[in-house]
């Protein structure tokens, strides 16, 4: 696997967490009551993997290979274009 198709695949990965405590909150909406070890779990998951893993690889893999390939660009604004166009860049 390239480095790019693990970032992917860890976007695919931060996606499904997400889904899987939106649909944890819309259960507790509904039932009053919040599956909160999940819950913890996901958000932590989250807060972790993205922030903690995820992002620096993007910094070290993706961040260059655009700045290669659109230097004028303001980096500071990559994360407005989503996933596929960003993907795009780097192509």
């Amino acid at each position: 696997m390239n480095p790019m198709e693990l970032l992917i695949e860890e976007h695919r990965l931060i996606v499904r967490a997400s889904e899987c405590l939106q649909r944890l909150i819309s259960g507790a909406m509904l039932t009053r009551r919040l599956k909160f070890l999940q819950a913890e779990a996901l958000v932590d998951f989250i807060a972790s993997y993205a922030d903690g893993w995820h992002h620096a690889k993007e910094e070290a893999l993706l961040i260059p290979r655009v700045q290669a390939r659109k230097p004028a660009w303001d980096l500071d604004h990559l994360g407005d274009l989503g996933h596929g166009k960003a993907e795009d860049l780097v192509a």
